[in-house]
């Protein structure tokens, strides 16, 4: 997350407080509303009971991101802290990018696979409308390619050099202003590990839960040189408190501190 959360902490708040007052002005204004609206006020009434609900648990996700970045800022629960030069960046940024492109590639053609079993079997079992499914399969190809192109394109700006920053904290880290929460409300830690080709960074991985189920994150660091052992162990400590982290799903993604890959 590179911008500020206390802007979305502040807009859900917002769209909370307008729902309530919906809500509230219901109890005086019941008949005058529904005399105005129709039978439209029990639609509103409804979606008003799903932002309120929605916007305060949005909120308090939020304010978790507002404490952790305070906390990392102010050196509260800070394990690690040092900065990079322009130079030793630029050295990261091109193999952390492609890093993450192979990731990313490699998550869409498994996605690409998944739209053509399923719209390929739903043809096959009903032939005459082959046409639709394959229209279906067509858009759904098509929203997850801009999925993966924006993903891009926002990890390009977040390789933007800066102000060079690392902060490693407990319940989170920022790399050169880039948020990444774990000791938050639905989200845990997974892992780290430290690697020393194509260039030495630390890698940490973090979960958290989304509608559509839970989503591993990927977070990569420079790392000066000289500082390779202090990794080591920087790595250690977060996998050590990965493991005593409730509430992990695991499956195989949790990243093992190792000395090279």
């Amino acid at each position: 997350m590179r911008s500020d959360p206390r802007i979305g902490y502040w807009i859900s708040l917002g769209i909370a407080g307008l729902s309530g007052l919906w809500l509230l002005a219901l109890w005086p204004f019941s008949e005058d509303m529904e005399a105005f609206f129709g039978m439209a006020v029990h639609a509103i009434t409804f979606l008003a009971i799903f932002l309120l609900l929605t916007g305060l648990a949005v909120s308090r996700l939020f304010s978790g991101y507002v404490r952790i970045k305070s906390d990392l800022a102010a050196g509260r629960n800070v394990l690690a802290r040092w900065h990079v030069d322009r130079g030793t960046w630029r050295q990261f940024a091109g193999p952390a990018d492609a890093m993450n492109r192979s990731e990313k590639t490699s998550l869409l053609l498994m996605l690409y696979a998944f739209i053509a079993v399923i719209c390929g079997g739903l043809a096959l079992a009903i032939p005459k409308d082959w046409h639709i499914f394959g229209w279906i399969a067509l858009g759904m190809a098509a929203v997850v390619t801009v999925a993966f192109l924006l993903g891009n394109r926002v990890y390009e700006r977040q390789l933007v050099y800066r102000t060079g920053e690392i902060i490693i904290g407990r319940d989170g880290m920022s790399v050169d202003g880039v948020l990444h929460v774990w000791g938050n409300w639905l989200s845990w830690l997974e892992g780290a590990e430290v690697i020393e080709r194509p260039v030495k960074m630390l890698i940490v991985a973090y979960s958290f839960w989304t509608r559509y189920g839970w989503q591993t994150v990927t977070a990569r660091a420079p790392i000066i040189a000289g500082d390779i052992e202090q990794m080591h162990a920087l790595a250690r400590t977060l996998n050590e408190a990965a493991g005593r982290m409730p509430r992990r799903k695991r499956n195989g993604n949790r990243v093992r501190e190792s000395a090279s890959h």
